[in-house]
């Protein structure tokens, strides 16, 4: 009964999380577009990433997390 508890918590937790980076999407939406994590949200980088699995970058988890919800309606949100 403890590890089904434990499990239950674990879910509620991922999901607040997913929540407050739509949330955060959001704001981020709706900036002004001379903000700085406007700024950062929208512009690319140059140069190249490090050798070696690529670490996974904030939009793309939030694209994966709308796609789970079904928030989209297969455009890109970007």
């Amino acid at each position: 009964m403890r590890l089904l508890q434990t499990l239950m918590y674990v879910l509620n937790i991922v999901k607040w999380i997913k929540g407050q980076r739509i949330s955060w999407l959001g704001h981020l939406e709706r900036m002004e577009e001379d903000r700085m994590p406007k700024k950062i949200f929208t512009e690319e980088l140059e140069g190249t990433r490090r050798r070696g699995r690529p670490r996974k970058r904030w939009k793309e988890e939030v694209e994966r997390d709308l796609q789970v919800l079904v928030v989209r309606n297969g455009e890109s949100w970007w």
